[in-house]
């Protein structure tokens, strides 16, 4: 007899066999399903937690009352689906959130830097800089002051507040 092997099963129909199957018994309760993907890169729905350092989300289906049965499985298929999109919510709002951080860091930076080269530009004396072929040239009067609007123009744009 061949034994039976849930990765054999397409990606899609395990998850629904699985939840199916944990509806059919009332003593189960309420049950933590865990959702992970294997070293095989295989979907897996567990009832215990993967292995150490693997990533997983985990599900938590309602209790299905003694004598109540979701044998078509719709019910579990609805709340796995939108546990699913919750976690996809939740992880999207955590892209918006670092990516804002991320903004706010760069915006914070280019302030520092701004006021850095105002300050820099409005010190008595000659300014020297290295070209890109590493030549040294003192900075004209005329370019001086187009570097100090410049920087004054970029500390209103990155230092409001």
């Amino acid at each position: 007899m061949k034994s039976f092997s849930p990765a054999a099963l397409p990606k899609l129909m395990f998850p629904l066999v699985l939840m199916t199957a944990l509806a059919g018994c009332p003593q189960i309760g309420t049950a933590e399903i865990y959702k992970w993907v294997d070293e095989h890169n295989q979907t897996q729905y567990t009832q215990m937690p993967p292995p150490v350092g693997i990533a997983a989300v985990r599900i938590e289906s309602a209790a299905v009352p003694v004598g109540e049965s979701h044998s078509d499985g719709h019910g579990l298929q609805e709340r796995l689906k939108a546990s699913e999109e919750q976690q996809k919510e939740a992880d999207e709002a955590s892209a918006r959130t670092a990516k804002k951080a991320e903004i706010a860091r760069i915006i914070k930076e280019n302030c520092a830097a701004a006021r850095n080269n105002l300050e820099q530009l409005n010190r008595s004396g000659q300014i020297r800089y290295r070209d890109s072929d590493g030549r040294v040239l003192r900075l004209s009067d005329e370019d001086r002051a187009l570097r100090i609007e410049e920087a004054r123009t970029q500390i209103k744009e990155f230092c409001k507040g």
